[in-house]
């Protein structure tokens, strides 16, 4: 439940923790908060000789100013379009000074939530996409031998480290109800990106299949549809 950084907080206190707990009117996921600079989406597909194959990888850039002595760090994101989309709730934020001047050559990352919703950009990390990061990934799902469709998120120290399989978490493992989401990179075309979509859902469509004469019961379409509905109504309370 929840999805495009819906309902997300990062609590760094108990204090903080039991303020919004006692403002909760619903079930809620705690988990650890990952500080590695770092972040993508690999999204992985298994085919019909049981193999996993990397479909699309999207690198998350965090939002982030440069101080130039003068400008407030208002004026700084007010200068960024699409920072500006995030006044409303940077300004709110209780631990950021928006009227304090960077120093020239001060670096602010914003936040480490890889989020549009937050502000971060997804950008196409095909160049990421290699047979160490592949194998690292097939240990990861030996766990999982049911896997057949979705996107793992995770967080990682360098590039050299995630390519050996080492300094890196997972945040979250996400179904078919995922995107291949370097769709979004503002450099690629819309066409390509319904292209990408369709790619997958073709994919998806043989996924199912399999899992049908594999013995799986696909749930009824009208159950479906109502646990779709409920997803989107606890989402819209977020």
């Amino acid at each position: 439940m929840g999805l495009r950084g819906k309902g997300i907080e990062i609590i760094s206190s108990k204090t903080q923790l039991d303020a919004f707990v006692s403002n909760l009117d619903k079930s809620y996921l705690l988990q650890e908060f990952i500080s590695y600079d770092n972040e993508i989406g690999v999204f992985l597909i298994r085919n019909r000789n049981k193999a996993l194959e990397i479909t699309s990888i999207v690198s998350r850039e965090f939002m982030s100013i440069v101080g130039d002595g003068v400008s407030t760090i208002q004026d700084l994101f007010l200068a960024v379009p699409r920072y500006a989309m995030q006044i409303d709730w940077i300004s709110a934020s209780s631990d950021l000074d928006v009227e304090r001047v960077l120093v020239a050559g001060e670096e602010l990352v914003f936040t480490k939530i890889g989020n549009h919703s937050k502000g971060a950009m997804f950008k196409n990390g095909e160049s990421l996409n290699t047979k160490q990061l592949l194998s690292t990934m097939q240990s990861i799902f030996q766990a999982y031998p049911d896997f057949n469709y979705g996107r793992i998120d995770l967080k990682y120290k360098n590039h050299i480290d995630l390519m050996a399989g080492v300094n890196f978490k997972i945040m979250e493992l996400n179904g078919v109800f995922s995107e291949p989401a370097h769709i979004y990179d503002p450099e690629l075309k819309l066409l390509d990106g319904w292209k990408v979509l369709l790619q997958h859902f073709r994919k998806l469509f043989e996924v199912s299949i399999r899992s049908i004469n594999d013995g799986y019961e696909p749930i009824p379409l009208l159950l479906g549809l109502k646990k779709i509905k409920e997803h989107f109504l606890v989402v819209s309370r977020m």
